[in-house]
């Protein structure tokens, strides 16, 4: 075992291993930072010496100092939405004399448990989850050895802080300016129900379509769980087997996504079956990342602001940090409705000419 560990850096996974204790114990006996029991502090300094182990500059530190560093757990960094988060929260860090390390999760338990070990092992200060898997048993491992924040993510039953969009409130308020438009019959077109995020969103959908009167169809409530990655690619692919299966008949009015870029891949897949947009069925997205404005025709969303997200983000955790936080904090932030031309109102004069030149 020796000769083959030989072959590369020891890292803290491995002295874990071996000892057969988590990552975070072996950061709590190196730096004196928890209450071990003294028979697993003695073994995991005995594979610390037998290993020659020699922690990294930021994992080895005294228990009064911070490392500046702040890490950060993304879902998927190519979808903007969270790009934005992140580019928000590098920003205010850099004000305070913070870095940040970035380690992305792409919905992979595996890829989250080696994300947050590496923070860890890093001697992060304190690491914010951006979306994410559903299993919250990383999180609250993690946040035993440092403070955590949880962005547009919850867990339930968890008292963790947490930075959220009121997507409830969001839904409910598009439903009702649909309903307004003249739309009855309104779909939704979303990845399934996994996150908390979006299962509030969908509560919102519920509760606008109950509160205005509307009926729920079932065969418009479109789900599929390859809609977490590469969106607008799947949300493409979906939409279209599901037009060769059902026809281009059975649609609803406006198709209400949980994403601009599930919106986008929609769109695309409409108009491949001859479906203009908004004469034949309206569509919109939920976040407004810049391809929204940029859409043909640009896409009616709901603005989350990221900038903001961000913001609360990482004042939240710097005061998690330094002890300088009021009970657990919870920040909820608005969301506003952008109008653009992927709807129409079917009151309107415009909306009558439409529908005749179909």
């Amino acid at each position: 075992m020796m000769k083959d560990r030989a072959k590369k850096k020891i890292t803290i996974h491995d002295v874990a291993r071996e000892a057969n204790v988590s990552i975070s114990t072996v950061s709590h006996v190196l730096n004196g930072t928890a209450k071990i029991s003294d028979a697993t502090r003695q073994r995991v300094i005995e594979v610390v010496q037998r290993f020659n182990y020699v922690p990294n500059g930021y994992g080895l530190r005294g228990r009064d100092k911070n490392s500046k560093v702040v890490g950060v757990m993304v879902a998927d960094i190519k979808n903007e939405f969270y790009a934005r988060c992140v580019q928000s929260i590098m920003n205010v860090a850099l004000q305070e004399n913070y870095t940040t390390m970035i380690c992305e999760m792409a919905f992979n338990y595996k890829k989250e448990c080696m994300g947050v070990d590496a923070l860890l092992d890093k001697g992060v200060d304190g690491i914010i989850f951006i979306g994410g898997s559903m299993d919250g048993n990383i999180i609250r491992k993690a946040n035993k050895s440092v403070p955590v924040i949880l962005c547009d993510r919850k867990i339930a039953g968890s008292s963790l802080p947490s930075v959220t969009t009121d997507n409830v409130s969001a839904m409910r308020n598009l439903i009702s300016l649909l309903k307004e438009w003249g739309y009855t019959k309104i779909g939704l077109l979303s990845e399934t129900l996994e996150m908390d995020n979006l299962k509030d969103r969908c509560l919102g959908f519920k509760a606008g379509m109950e509160e205005n009167g509307l009926k729920q169809y079932k065969e418009f409530m479109l789900f599929h769980p390859d809609l977490k990655l590469d969106k607008a690619t799947a949300a493409n692919c979906f939409l279209r087997e599901h037009l060769e299966r059902h026809g281009t008949r059975k649609l609803p009015e406006v198709f209400v996504t949980t994403s601009d870029l599930i919106a986008a891949g929609a769109i695309s897949a409409l108009r491949k079956y001859g479906i203009r947009i908004p004469g034949d069925i309206g569509i919109t997205g939920f976040d407004d990342i810049s391809l929204a404005a940029n859409l043909d025709p640009p896409l009616t969303t709901i603005a989350q602001n990221m900038e903001e997200m961000g913001l609360y983000c990482f004042r939240n955790i710097l005061n998690l940090i330094n002890g300088t936080a009021i009970g657990v904090p919870h920040s909820v932030i608005d969301a506003q409705i952008v109008i653009r031309k992927s709807v129409i109102d079917r009151r309107m004069p415009a909306w009558n000419k439409m529908k005749k030149s179909c």
